[in-house]
Protein backbone atom coordinates (compact mmCIF):
# COMPACT_ATOMS: atom_id res chain seq x y z
CA UNK A 1 0.00 0.00 0.00
CA UNK A 2 2.86 2.34 0.88
CA UNK A 3 4.50 1.69 -2.48
CA UNK A 4 1.21 2.43 -4.28
CA UNK A 5 0.83 5.75 -2.42
CA UNK A 6 4.40 6.66 -3.32
CA UNK A 7 3.76 5.92 -7.01
CA UNK A 8 0.53 7.97 -6.93
CA UNK A 9 2.34 10.88 -5.30
CA UNK A 10 5.10 10.77 -7.92
CA UNK A 11 2.49 10.69 -10.70
CA UNK A 12 0.62 13.66 -9.26
CA UNK A 13 3.86 15.57 -8.84
CA UNK A 14 4.82 14.87 -12.44
CA UNK A 15 1.40 16.03 -13.66
CA UNK A 16 1.65 19.24 -11.66
CA UNK A 17 5.17 19.83 -12.97
CA UNK A 18 4.01 19.33 -16.55
CA UNK A 19 1.07 21.69 -16.03
CA UNK A 20 3.33 24.36 -14.53
CA UNK A 21 5.81 23.94 -17.36
CA UNK A 22 3.03 24.14 -19.93
CA UNK A 23 1.63 27.28 -18.37
CA UNK A 24 5.07 28.85 -18.23
CA UNK A 25 5.68 27.96 -21.87
CA UNK A 26 2.31 29.42 -22.91
CA UNK A 27 3.04 32.57 -20.92
CA UNK A 28 6.43 32.90 -22.61
CA UNK A 29 4.82 32.48 -26.03
CA UNK A 30 2.36 35.27 -25.26
CA UNK A 31 4.97 37.62 -23.80
CA UNK A 32 7.22 37.45 -26.87
CA UNK A 33 4.36 37.61 -29.38
CA UNK A 34 4.87 37.79 -32.29
CA UNK A 35 7.99 35.67 -32.61
CA UNK A 36 7.26 34.37 -36.12
CA UNK A 37 5.37 35.58 -39.21
CA UNK A 38 1.64 36.20 -38.93
CA UNK A 39 -0.66 35.01 -41.71
CA UNK A 40 -3.36 37.46 -42.76
CA UNK A 41 -5.97 35.39 -44.57
CA UNK A 42 -8.00 37.23 -47.19
CA UNK A 43 -11.16 35.24 -48.02
CA UNK A 44 -11.33 36.52 -51.60
CA UNK A 45 -9.20 36.27 -54.71
CA UNK A 46 -6.48 38.80 -55.49
CA UNK A 47 -7.47 42.07 -57.11
CA UNK A 48 -10.57 43.16 -55.19
CA UNK A 49 -11.09 45.62 -52.37
CA UNK A 50 -10.30 43.06 -49.65
CA UNK A 51 -7.00 42.19 -51.29
CA UNK A 52 -5.93 45.79 -51.93
CA UNK A 53 -6.44 46.86 -48.32
CA UNK A 54 -5.08 43.63 -46.84
CA UNK A 55 -1.79 43.98 -48.69
CA UNK A 56 -1.45 47.62 -47.65
CA UNK A 57 -1.98 46.69 -44.01
CA UNK A 58 0.46 43.77 -44.19
CA UNK A 59 3.10 46.00 -45.79
CA UNK A 60 2.71 48.78 -43.24
CA UNK A 61 2.81 46.45 -40.23
CA UNK A 62 5.89 44.72 -41.66
CA UNK A 63 7.81 47.85 -42.61
CA UNK A 64 6.72 50.34 -39.94
CA UNK A 65 6.25 48.12 -36.89
CA UNK A 66 8.54 45.22 -37.79
CA UNK A 67 5.70 42.72 -37.38
CA UNK A 68 6.17 40.24 -40.20
CA UNK A 69 2.75 39.79 -41.84
CA UNK A 70 2.23 37.67 -44.94
CA UNK A 71 -0.96 37.67 -47.01
CA UNK A 72 -2.68 34.43 -47.95
CA UNK A 73 -5.66 34.51 -50.32
CA UNK A 74 -8.20 31.76 -49.61
CA UNK A 75 -11.17 32.39 -51.91
CA UNK A 76 -14.11 30.08 -52.31
CA UNK A 77 -17.86 29.93 -51.72
CA UNK A 78 -18.00 33.71 -51.75
CA UNK A 79 -16.03 34.44 -48.60
CA UNK A 80 -17.01 31.33 -46.64
CA UNK A 81 -14.01 29.07 -47.33
CA UNK A 82 -11.37 31.46 -46.02
CA UNK A 83 -13.53 32.60 -43.13
CA UNK A 84 -14.16 29.05 -41.94
CA UNK A 85 -10.44 28.29 -42.22
CA UNK A 86 -9.57 31.09 -39.79
CA UNK A 87 -12.43 30.20 -37.43
CA UNK A 88 -10.98 26.67 -37.14
CA UNK A 89 -7.32 27.72 -36.95
CA UNK A 90 -5.17 27.60 -33.83
CA UNK A 91 -6.14 30.64 -31.69
CA UNK A 92 -2.61 31.87 -31.05
CA UNK A 93 -2.63 35.15 -32.96
CA UNK A 94 -0.58 33.83 -35.86
CA UNK A 95 -3.56 33.31 -38.15
CA UNK A 96 -5.73 36.38 -38.65
CA UNK A 97 -8.44 37.28 -41.13
CA UNK A 98 -9.32 40.39 -43.06
CA UNK A 99 -13.05 40.41 -42.58
CA UNK A 100 -15.74 42.81 -43.59
CA UNK A 101 -19.39 43.48 -43.98
CA UNK A 102 -19.80 40.56 -46.42
CA UNK A 103 -18.51 37.61 -44.40
CA UNK A 104 -19.18 39.02 -40.93
CA UNK A 105 -22.47 40.90 -41.27
CA UNK A 106 -24.17 39.68 -44.47
CA UNK A 107 -23.53 35.94 -44.47
CA UNK A 108 -25.26 35.19 -41.14
CA UNK A 109 -28.51 36.60 -42.57
CA UNK A 110 -28.08 34.94 -45.96
CA UNK A 111 -27.24 31.37 -44.97
CA UNK A 112 -29.21 29.29 -42.49
CA UNK A 113 -26.28 26.89 -42.10
CA UNK A 114 -22.89 28.58 -42.02
CA UNK A 115 -19.77 26.62 -41.02
CA UNK A 116 -18.88 29.46 -38.65
CA UNK A 117 -20.63 31.80 -36.22
CA UNK A 118 -19.54 35.38 -36.84
CA UNK A 119 -20.35 36.51 -33.30
CA UNK A 120 -18.96 33.50 -31.42
CA UNK A 121 -15.98 32.44 -33.54
CA UNK A 122 -14.23 35.79 -34.02
CA UNK A 123 -12.98 38.72 -32.01
CA UNK A 124 -12.27 42.05 -33.79
CA UNK A 125 -8.74 43.32 -33.25
CA UNK A 126 -8.83 46.43 -35.41
CA UNK A 127 -11.18 48.22 -37.79
CA UNK A 128 -9.35 49.63 -40.77
CA UNK A 129 -11.48 51.60 -43.20
CA UNK A 130 -14.86 51.89 -44.83
CA UNK A 131 -15.50 52.56 -48.51
CA UNK A 132 -18.55 53.62 -50.44
CA UNK A 133 -19.73 51.17 -53.06
CA UNK A 134 -20.02 52.27 -56.67
CA UNK A 135 -22.84 51.38 -59.07
CA UNK A 136 -20.67 50.36 -62.05
CA UNK A 137 -21.67 49.67 -65.63
CA UNK A 138 -19.78 48.68 -68.75
CA UNK A 139 -18.38 51.62 -70.72
CA UNK A 140 -19.98 50.19 -73.86
CA UNK A 141 -23.51 50.79 -72.53
CA UNK A 142 -25.18 53.88 -74.06
CA UNK A 143 -26.05 55.35 -70.66
CA UNK A 144 -24.59 58.03 -68.42
CA UNK A 145 -27.13 58.19 -65.60
CA UNK A 146 -28.90 55.70 -63.39
CA UNK A 147 -32.24 56.69 -64.92
CA UNK A 148 -30.93 55.91 -68.42
CA UNK A 149 -29.64 52.55 -67.20
CA UNK A 150 -33.00 51.64 -65.69
CA UNK A 151 -34.81 52.57 -68.91
CA UNK A 152 -32.32 50.61 -71.04
CA UNK A 153 -32.69 47.41 -68.99
CA UNK A 154 -36.47 47.67 -68.86
CA UNK A 155 -36.69 48.21 -72.61
CA UNK A 156 -34.44 45.21 -73.35
CA UNK A 157 -35.52 42.34 -71.06
CA UNK A 158 -33.01 39.49 -70.89
CA UNK A 159 -30.28 41.35 -72.78
CA UNK A 160 -28.16 42.66 -69.90
CA UNK A 161 -26.66 40.91 -66.90
CA UNK A 162 -25.23 41.50 -63.44
CA UNK A 163 -21.72 40.43 -62.38
CA UNK A 164 -20.62 39.51 -58.86
CA UNK A 165 -17.35 38.54 -57.21
CA UNK A 166 -19.02 35.36 -55.93
CA UNK A 167 -22.16 34.09 -54.28
CA UNK A 168 -22.79 35.90 -51.00
CA UNK A 169 -20.20 38.63 -51.51
CA UNK A 170 -21.10 42.24 -50.81
CA UNK A 171 -21.15 42.90 -54.57
CA UNK A 172 -23.76 40.16 -54.95
CA UNK A 173 -26.04 41.12 -52.06
CA UNK A 174 -25.92 44.87 -52.57
CA UNK A 175 -26.53 44.38 -56.27
CA UNK A 176 -29.57 42.22 -55.53
CA UNK A 177 -30.89 44.83 -53.10
CA UNK A 178 -30.55 47.76 -55.51
CA UNK A 179 -32.00 45.79 -58.43
CA UNK A 180 -34.98 44.89 -56.26
CA UNK A 181 -35.45 48.52 -55.24
CA UNK A 182 -35.21 49.58 -58.91
CA UNK A 183 -37.66 46.89 -59.98
CA UNK A 184 -35.18 45.36 -62.44
CA UNK A 185 -34.55 41.73 -63.31
CA UNK A 186 -31.13 40.78 -64.65
CA UNK A 187 -29.37 37.46 -65.06
CA UNK A 188 -26.68 37.06 -62.40
CA UNK A 189 -23.18 35.92 -63.37
CA UNK A 190 -21.00 34.83 -60.43
CA UNK A 191 -17.21 34.99 -60.73
CA UNK A 192 -14.46 33.63 -58.51
CA UNK A 193 -13.30 37.04 -57.37
CA UNK A 194 -13.63 40.65 -58.46
CA UNK A 195 -10.75 40.74 -60.95
CA UNK A 196 -12.28 38.40 -63.59
CA UNK A 197 -15.61 40.22 -63.23
CA UNK A 198 -13.88 43.53 -63.91
CA UNK A 199 -12.17 42.17 -67.02
CA UNK A 200 -15.41 40.83 -68.47
CA UNK A 201 -17.14 44.14 -67.74
CA UNK A 202 -14.40 46.02 -69.56
CA UNK A 203 -14.87 43.64 -72.49
CA UNK A 204 -18.63 44.26 -72.42
CA UNK A 205 -19.56 40.64 -71.70
CA UNK A 206 -21.27 41.63 -68.42
CA UNK A 207 -22.90 44.95 -67.79
CA UNK A 208 -23.43 45.92 -64.14
CA UNK A 209 -21.87 45.36 -60.73
CA UNK A 210 -21.51 46.98 -57.32
CA UNK A 211 -17.87 47.50 -56.38
CA UNK A 212 -15.76 48.98 -53.59
CA UNK A 213 -14.53 52.42 -54.65
CA UNK A 214 -10.87 51.51 -54.05
CA UNK A 215 -11.10 48.65 -56.55
CA UNK A 216 -13.24 50.61 -59.03
CA UNK A 217 -11.57 54.02 -59.05
CA UNK A 218 -8.80 53.24 -61.55
CA UNK A 219 -11.22 51.73 -64.07
CA UNK A 220 -13.54 54.73 -63.77
CA UNK A 221 -10.82 57.35 -64.12
CA UNK A 222 -9.38 55.58 -67.17
CA UNK A 223 -12.81 55.42 -68.83
CA UNK A 224 -12.89 51.63 -68.92
CA UNK A 225 -16.00 51.52 -66.70
CA UNK A 226 -18.71 54.05 -65.81
CA UNK A 227 -19.88 55.06 -62.34
CA UNK A 228 -23.57 55.94 -62.08
CA UNK A 229 -23.81 56.37 -58.31
CA UNK A 230 -22.08 55.89 -54.95
CA UNK A 231 -23.60 54.35 -51.84
CA UNK A 232 -22.41 56.97 -49.34
CA UNK A 233 -24.60 59.73 -47.93
CA UNK A 234 -22.34 62.36 -49.52
CA UNK A 235 -20.46 62.42 -52.82
CA UNK A 236 -16.97 60.98 -52.81
CA UNK A 237 -14.04 63.37 -53.16
CA UNK A 238 -12.56 60.84 -55.58
CA UNK A 239 -15.67 60.90 -57.81
CA UNK A 240 -17.08 64.39 -57.29
CA UNK A 241 -19.20 64.28 -60.48
CA UNK A 242 -20.90 61.02 -59.50
CA UNK A 243 -24.14 61.45 -57.54
CA UNK A 244 -25.03 59.41 -54.50
CA UNK A 245 -27.62 56.69 -55.11
CA UNK A 246 -30.02 58.48 -52.79
CA UNK A 247 -29.44 61.72 -54.71
CA UNK A 248 -30.72 60.12 -57.92
CA UNK A 249 -34.16 59.81 -56.36
CA UNK A 250 -34.41 56.20 -57.57
CA UNK A 251 -32.96 54.41 -54.55
CA UNK A 252 -32.99 54.57 -50.79
CA UNK A 253 -29.71 52.72 -50.28
CA UNK A 254 -26.71 53.66 -48.17
CA UNK A 255 -23.92 51.26 -47.30
CA UNK A 256 -20.26 51.32 -46.38
CA UNK A 257 -17.95 48.45 -47.19
CA UNK A 258 -16.07 48.35 -43.90
CA UNK A 259 -13.12 46.07 -43.27
CA UNK A 260 -11.36 44.91 -40.12
CA UNK A 261 -8.85 42.39 -38.84
CA UNK A 262 -10.25 39.48 -36.84
CA UNK A 263 -8.71 36.72 -34.74
CA UNK A 264 -10.25 33.44 -33.58
CA UNK A 265 -12.28 34.19 -30.46
CA UNK A 266 -10.20 31.94 -28.16
CA UNK A 267 -7.02 33.94 -28.87
CA UNK A 268 -5.36 34.90 -25.54
CA UNK A 269 -6.43 38.37 -24.35
CA UNK A 270 -2.82 39.54 -24.12
CA UNK A 271 -2.29 38.68 -27.80
CA UNK A 272 -5.53 40.40 -28.79
CA UNK A 273 -4.40 43.55 -26.98
CA UNK A 274 -0.98 43.41 -28.67
CA UNK A 275 -2.66 43.18 -32.06
CA UNK A 276 -5.07 46.01 -31.23
CA UNK A 277 -2.15 48.17 -30.18
CA UNK A 278 -0.31 47.52 -33.46
CA UNK A 279 -3.34 48.12 -35.68
CA UNK A 280 -4.39 51.16 -33.66
CA UNK A 281 -0.95 52.68 -34.24
CA UNK A 282 -1.29 51.95 -37.95
CA UNK A 283 -4.75 53.48 -38.47
CA UNK A 284 -3.82 56.65 -36.56
CA UNK A 285 -0.69 57.32 -38.62
CA UNK A 286 -0.87 60.31 -41.02
CA UNK A 287 0.56 58.21 -43.84
CA UNK A 288 -2.15 55.56 -43.52
CA UNK A 289 -4.93 58.15 -43.26
CA UNK A 290 -3.69 59.93 -46.39
CA UNK A 291 -3.39 56.65 -48.30
CA UNK A 292 -6.93 55.51 -47.44
CA UNK A 293 -8.44 58.90 -48.22
CA UNK A 294 -6.49 58.98 -51.47
CA UNK A 295 -8.35 55.92 -52.76
CA UNK A 296 -11.75 57.11 -51.62
CA UNK A 297 -11.99 55.45 -48.23
CA UNK A 298 -12.59 56.70 -44.71
CA UNK A 299 -10.10 55.49 -42.06
CA UNK A 300 -11.69 53.85 -39.01
CA UNK A 301 -10.29 54.23 -35.53
CA UNK A 302 -12.68 52.22 -33.35
CA UNK A 303 -11.45 51.96 -29.76
CA UNK A 304 -11.26 48.51 -28.19
CA UNK A 305 -14.39 48.88 -26.06
CA UNK A 306 -16.48 49.84 -29.11
CA UNK A 307 -15.28 47.14 -31.50
CA UNK A 308 -17.60 44.32 -30.44
CA UNK A 309 -20.66 46.64 -30.14
CA UNK A 310 -20.00 47.96 -33.66
CA UNK A 311 -19.85 44.40 -34.98
CA UNK A 312 -23.09 43.50 -33.17
CA UNK A 313 -24.92 46.55 -34.56
CA UNK A 314 -23.89 45.66 -38.10
CA UNK A 315 -25.08 42.09 -37.65
CA UNK A 316 -28.47 43.32 -36.49
CA UNK A 317 -28.77 45.99 -39.18
CA UNK A 318 -28.06 43.74 -42.14
CA UNK A 319 -30.10 40.86 -40.74
CA UNK A 320 -33.13 43.16 -40.66
CA UNK A 321 -32.53 44.59 -44.16
CA UNK A 322 -31.82 41.27 -45.87
CA UNK A 323 -34.82 39.58 -44.29
CA UNK A 324 -37.04 42.45 -45.43
CA UNK A 325 -35.96 41.86 -49.05
CA UNK A 326 -36.50 38.09 -48.87
CA UNK A 327 -33.00 37.24 -50.12
CA UNK A 328 -31.90 33.75 -48.98
CA UNK A 329 -29.00 31.73 -50.38
CA UNK A 330 -29.69 28.31 -48.83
Amino acid sequence: MLAFKKIAFVARSAAVALAVAGAANASAQVSDFPSRPIRLVIPTAAGGGFDILGRQVAQRLTEDQKINVVVENRPGAGTITGTEHVARSTPDGYTLMLGGVSNIALNPALFRKLPYDARKDFVPVGFLATYPTVFLVAASLPVNTLREFVDLVRDNPGKYNFATAGVGTAQHIWGEIVLKQLGLKMETVHYKGAAPAHQDMIAGRVHFTMENISAARGFIQSGRLKALGVSSTQRSAQLPDTPTLIETGLLDFEAGSWMAVFAPSATPPQVVERLREAIGTLVRSPEYIARIQGIGGVPMNVVATDQQPFMDRELQRWDKLIRSTGIQLD
